[in-house]
């Protein structure tokens, strides 16, 4: 061991390290501004799709420093409840725009927002909350149980202001490139959200019927934009003069709806044809058909991921990727389905971060299959090629009540390398 020791490089402890660090001069001003909506009020029965711009002929836009804001009116005559704590419940789909270029393309934006936000850890779902809806406190919430998070309700006739951020907008969520707004034209970034219809995201409650009828108005778009030397900004102009690009990297979500065949014994294929240039994780999660006693109890299907208890031990579920199987045997259990779903999320092997399902709630309205199908997780673009016509097939065996009760429906959710490049004049998505 001495003779390999020997051969290791010394390095200068950051202890002992006692120059200054290193600074960002350049960086001349950044400004919190708010930019306001096209449409002074979104209702179901109205303008449905809230639409928000920011630009800049100069400056860059810190993607992290996003938030939208907003009110929401309770226009009925009973208390509004909503099925989550989150804001996102109320959407149904999330576009971003980019110098006019659809970058992003959320379907289904409340499901798969709901999905993953019931995977946080409960401290996290709660400061979510803050600054949403609110959570309800009683005595025997046990937080610590996914499905005990209630939205607080709105009074009739009263408003909540609520914000709302995008954690899983590649662009403006997961990642820290800022935003060169001057080099997209005046379109700059453009975020469209569409309205669900309220009586697929609010609970109808098992006494006197709730409300389900509300509006939204005085919305803004919250963000800092920073302005950077002008040396260094000639820069940037310089290189796409001489036909250079600036490729801002991300990986985005992409959700598909899929009607599954009937089958005695829960047994059922989801395939999916979809090119992607570097496809890296996939999830999917299903639900049968929801009663109206299911809405009163705020089960629906934006919040709802189907799991029987019946089948918590023998459920299999398989991906396949052209000839390719994730993992190379089904995961059997849903104990199987837990590891992989912590692998899928890249958490697995982190002693500080944690998922807020107890196992409860995972085998009985929060379950969901996550297959990584990266080469290297920690490495970019390691994933899998799909351009060349492969489909995406998930096979899953044993899914039922035993009683004759299964799955009708799955969302199938891919999360796939994206580039936006951004040349002189015009963007491109590549994926």
């Amino acid at each position: 061991m001495e003779a390999h020791l020997s051969t290791a490089e010394d390095y200068l402890v950051g202890e002992l390290s006692l120059s200054l660090g290193k600074t960002a001069s350049y960086v001349k001003q950044r400004r919190q501004v708010t930019s306001h909506s096209a449409v002074p009020s979104a209702s179901h029965t109205g303008v449905q799709v809230v639409r928000i711009n920011v630009a800049s002929a100069t400056e860059w836009l810190d993607p992290q420093s996003v938030m939208l804001s907003f009110n929401v009116q309770n226009t009925g005559t009973q208390p509004l409840e909503f099925a989550s704590t989150a804001p996102h419940i109320m959407f149904s789909r999330c576009e971003v725009r980019l110098g006019g270029v659809l970058i992003e393309d959320l379907q289904h934006f409340n499901r798969i927002s709901e999905t993953f936000y019931q995977l946080q850890s409960a401290e996290k779902r709660l400061n979510t909350a803050a600054y949403g809806f609110g959570t309800v406190a009683e005595a025997d919430s046990n937080l610590w149980r996914s499905s005990k998070h209630k939205a607080v309700k709105i009074a009739a006739g009263a408003s909540k202001r609520v914000c709302m951020t995008f954690p899983l907008s590649g662009i403006l969520g997961s990642s820290t490139k800022w935003i060169p707004l001057w080099a997209v034209s005046g379109a700059g970034l453009e975020i469209l959200l569409t309205l669900a219809d309220p009586v697929t995201c609010t609970v109808a409650g098992t006494g006197p019927a709730q409300s389900s009828t509300y509006q939204l108005n005085t919305i803004a778009l919250h963000s800092d934009l920073c302005t950077l030397d002008s040396a260094i900004t000639e820069k940037y102009m310089q290189g796409l003069s001489n036909g250079d690009a600036l490729l801002i990297h991300t990986k985005t979500w992409s959700a598909n709806e899929l009607f599954l065949a009937p089958s005695a014994d829960g047994s059922f294929e989801a395939t999916l044809s979809k090119p992607l240039s570097r496809l890296a994780t996939v999830f999917i999660n299903v639900t049968d058909t929801l009663s109206e006693d299911d809405r009163k109890n705020g089960k629906l299907l934006c919040n709802t991921f189907t799991m029987y208890s019946q089948a918590k031990e023998t459920v299999q579920a398989q991906l396949q990727v052209g000839s390719k199987r994730f993992p190379e045997y089904p995961v059997q259990g849903a104990v199987e389905a837990w590891f992989n779903l912590q692998g899928a999320l890249g958490v697995r092997a982190s002693l500080a971060h944690s998922l807020n399902v107890d196992y409860e709630s995972f085998v009985d309205n929060a379950f969901t299959l996550g297959f990584d199908v990266e080469a290297v997780p920690q490495a970019a673009a390691s994933g899998v090629n799909t351009q060349s016509g492969l489909d995406l097939r998930i096979a899953i065996k044993g899914m039922t009540d035993g009683a004759g009760k299964v799955p009708n429906r799955a969302f199938l959710m891919t999360h796939a390398d994206c580039i936006a490049e951004i040349r002189a004049g015009s963007v491109m998505k590549l994926d």
